[in-house]
C-alpha cells in the first residue's frame, strides 16, 4: 500500500520516493497496541513472519529508531493470545531502559511485569525470595548480568525452566570489551539448559535484536543450533533523513568539552526547533558541559544523564526531555543503547579514554552508529542534524574506522576462567571433553575460527590455572568440582582471576589488618580502590566492585594525594555517591567468602 493510501507522513518525503509501497496498515487486533497508521517496510517483513505462525524466532537488524521493539511487542502479544503459561524474560543492556520497558509494558499489555536490575534490589530481594516473584510474574525485564546469575544457579532460579520466550535487545553487545564474553556464556548456557531438559530444540523462543551487525549470518549460525522455524530481517531502512556535517577536530586537555559545548551552542541557534543531544564520554564532562549551558542559555534549558543517577532522579530527567520541558540533554554514551530520548540534532565527542591502554581511542563505529542513532527518531523529526568531533591526533583513525565493517565478535575467550568455572560448578563431574563440547557451541567459537587444537590448548590451560589456585579440584578419574572459592565466584559473578587479584591486593595493603576502623583513612581505602581498580582483570569485571572504583575515580579530587582527603564533605552532590557506599556494602559477601577478617571487613564499610 502507498503511504497515502495508508494515510502515514512518518517518514521523510526523499524515503517515501525510495520505499513507498513496502509498507502496510497494522490489522484491526492490534490497533489496541500501536497507535500510528503503518508499519515500517521492516516492520512489515517482521509482521508476515509472526503471521504465518509457529512461534517463530527472529534475529532482527535494522538501524537505530526503525522500531524494532514492535518485533519484541509482536511476540509478547501472540505469546499472550496463545494462551501459553510459559514466561517471558526480556534483556537489556541498561538499568534505565529496564525502568523504560517496565512502564511502558505494564500499561499496554496488561501483563505481570516485572523489572529486576540494581535499581530495584531491595523491592524484588533475592534468591528464593526473588524466585517466587518471578514465578508470578508475566514478563521479567533485566539486565544482562542479573538474568546471567540466575542461569548459574537454575536450582534457586528454578522459574528459568518455565522461560519459553527470550529476547535479547542490542544483541551486538556480544562484541563488546566490557559484557560481550559472559553475555556470551549466558546465552549458550540457558540455550543449552532448555534445550537439553526439553529433550529437543525449540523449547523457546528467541527474539534478537540489533542496530549493527554486519556478521548476522554467523549469529544465525549460533542460534540455529539451539531453534528451529528461525528467521533473519536484515534491512537498511531508516524513516528519517541525516545531514552529518563535517568532521570537527579539537586539541588540548579538557578541549573535549569546550568542543561538545561549542557544538551545542551552533545547533541551539541553528536548528532551535527540535530537542538536542550532546554525548561525551565522561561523566565529569556531562555535569560541566550541562552546567555551562544553563548558564548561557538559563537554568532549564539543559540536563545532566548519566547510567550512575537515582532512579527517581534518572526517570524524572528523561521525562522533562521527552516532554520538551528541557531543551537539552547532556549525557554518557550509555543513553545510546536504545532509551526511547529522541532529539532532532546530535553533538558527540567520537572517542574516549582506554584505561588499559592508557590512552585516546576512536569510538567503534557500531557504537559511533547507535549513538547518532538517537538523532531525528521518527515520529519526532524526519531530519536530523549531526554533529561530531574527535582529538586532532586521532582524525586519520577516525576516518580509518568509519571505512571497517561491523563485524561482532565473540569476546568469551577474554573471560574463560569465569565461564569454565561456572560450568564446573553448575554440572559437577564434568570432564574437559565435555567444557570442550559446550564451548564449541558458543558464539564466540563460531565467530573467532580458532583451530581446533589451539582451542584446546587453551581450554586446557585454563583449567589448569584454576586447578593450582584453588578454584576447581580433580577426582582420579578426571572429573572436575568446584571449590567453595570457585562457588563463590561461579554465585556470586566475579571473575576467578578478579578475585584472586582482590585477595592479593588486599592482603599486600597493611593498613586493612588493623583491628580498628579508627586506624583507617580516606585516603588508605581511596588508594585501595584505585590498586583494585587498576588491573587488566577488573577493566572487563562485570560486577558492581569495578563500577563502583569507576565512579570514585572520576572525580578529580580523588587523584589529590596531598593531605588528607575528605571525601564525604568534598564530593559533588551527585546521587550516585550515596550508591558507591551501598554497593560496598554488597561485596561483604565475596569478601566472606574469600576468607577476609572480619574486623578488616568492618572497617572498610565504616569507612566508606
Amino acid at each position: 500500500m502507498t503511504c497515502e493510501e495508508l494515510n502515514c507522513d512518518v517518514c521523510h518525503s526523499e524515503v517515501k520516493e525510495r520505499w513507498c509501497g513496502q509498507c502496510a496498515a497494522i490489522p484491526e487486533k492490534y490497533k489496541m497496541f500501536w497507535k500510528y497508521p503503518a508499519f515500517n517496510p521492516m516492520q512489515t517483513l517482521a509482521m508476515e513472519i509472526f503471521d504465518k505462525g509457529g512461534r517463530p524466532s527472529m534475529i532482527a537488524c535494522a538501524g537505530t529508531g526503525t522500531g524494532k521493539t514492535v518485533i519484541m511487542e509482536r511476540a509478547i502479544i501472540d505469546h499472550k493470545l496463545s494462551g501459553s503459561k510459559g514466561k517471558i524474560v526480556v534483556l537489556l543492556p541498561l538499568k534505565a531502559l529496564a525502568t523504560e520497558k517496565m512502564r511502558d509494558w505494564k500499561e499496554k499489555f496488561g501483563l505481570s511485569v516485572i523489572e529486576v536490575t540494581g535499581d530495584t534490589r531491595e523491592e524484588t530481594g533475592y534468591g528464593e525470595k526473588l524466585n517466587e516473584k518471578l514465578m508470578q510474574s508475566d514478563v521479567i525485564v533485566t539486565s544482562y548480568e542479573k538474568f546471567g546469575i540466575w542461569t548459574r544457579s537454575p536450582d534457586t532460579y528454578s522459574f528459568i525452566m518455565h522461560v519459553d520466550l527470550m529476547m535479547v535487545d542490542e544483541v551486538h553487545s556480544l562484541g563488546s570489551v566490557s559484557r560481550g564474553g559472559e553475555l556470551d556464556g549466558t546465552i549458550t548456557r540457558f540455550l543449552l539448559m532448555r534445550s537439553e531438559r526439553a529433550g529437543k530444540k525449540s523449547a523457546v523462543q528467541v527474539v534478537l535484536l540489533s542496530a549493527t551487525f554486519d556478521n548476522v549470518d554467523e549469529l544465525k549460525k549460533f542460534v540455529n543450533q539451539f531453534v528451529e522455524n528461525l528467521h533473519v530481517v536484515n534491512l537498511e531502512f531508516s524513516p528519517i533523513k541525516k545531514h552529518i556535517l563535517p568532521l570537527r577536530t579539537y586539541s588540548g586537555r579538557g578541549q573535549n568539552e569546550v568542543s561538545l559545548r561549542n557544538m551545542l551552542v551552533e545547533i541551539a541557534k541553528d536548528h532551535a526547533a527540535g530537542g538536542i543531544l550532546g554525548l561525551i564520554y565522561s561523566r565529569k564532562g556531562v555535569e560541566a558541559v550541562s552546567r555551562d549551558l544553563n548558564g548561557k542559555f538559563g537554568a532549564n534549558f539543559s540536563r545532566a544523564h548519566n547510567a550512575g543517577m537515582a532512579k527517581p532522579v534518572r526517570v524524572k530527567v528523561e521525562d522533562e526531555f521527552r516532554s520538551a520541558q528541557v531543551k537539552c540533554l547532556v549525557a554518557s554514551p550509555t543513553i545510546a543503547m536504545g532509551l526511547n530520548l529522541p532529539g532532532q540534532s546530535i553533538a558527540v565527542i567520537a572517542d574516549f579514554w582506554d584505561a588499559n591502554l592508557k590512552k585516546k581511542k576512536v569510538i567503534p563505529k557500531g557504537d559511533l552508529y547507535q549513538i547518532i542513532g538517537r538523532a531525528g527518531r521518527p515520529p519526532f523529526y524526519k531530519d536530523a542534524y549531526i554533529y561530531i568531533a574527535v582529538d586532532a591526533t586521532l582524525e586519520g583513525a577516525y576516518e580509518r574506522e568509519m571505512e571497517k565493517s561491523i563485524v561482532v565478535k565473540g569476546r568469551m575467550l577474554e573471560v574463560l576462567d569465569s565461564i569454565i568455572n561456572t560450568e564446573v560448578f553448575r554440572s559437577p563431574a564434568l570432564i574437559a571433553r565435555d567444557i570442550f563440547t559446550w564451548l564449541e557451541r558458543s558464539f564466540s567459537y563460531i565467530t573467532n575460527e580458532i583451530p581446533i587444537d589451539e582451542f584446546k590448548a587453551i581450554v586446557k590451560d585454563e583449567i589448569k590455572w584454576l586447578l593450582e589456585n584453588g578454584f576447581v579440584q580433580i577426582d582420579s578419574e578426571g572429573r572436575l568440582y568446584a571449590t567453595k572459592r570457585g562457588e563463590a565466584c561461579a554465585k556470586s559473578g566475579h571473575r576467578p582471576k578478579f578475585v584472586l587479584h582482590l585477595l592479593k591486593t588486599l592482603y599486600s595493603a597493611e593498613f586493612i589488618k588493623s583491628e580498628s576502623s579508627d586506624a583507617w583513612s580516606d585516603d588508605d581505602a581511596i588508594q585501595l580502590l584505585v590498586d583494585i581498580y587498576e588491573n587488566q582483570y577488573s577493566s572487563i569485571q562485570i560486577k558492581d566492585l569495578d563500577k563502583d572504583c569507576e565512579k570514585m575515580m572520576s572525580f578529580e579530587w580523588i587523584n589529590d594525594t596531598n593531605g588528607h582527603i575528605d571525601w564525604r564533605k568534598t564530593a559533588p552532590d551527585f546521587s550516585f555517591v550515596k550508591e558507591i557506599a551501598d554497593d560496598l556494602k554488597r561485596t561483604e559477601q565475596l569478601f566472606r567468602w574469600c576468607g577476609i577478617p572480619a574486623s578488616a571487613k568492618e572497617s572498610i564499610f565504616v569507612t566508606m
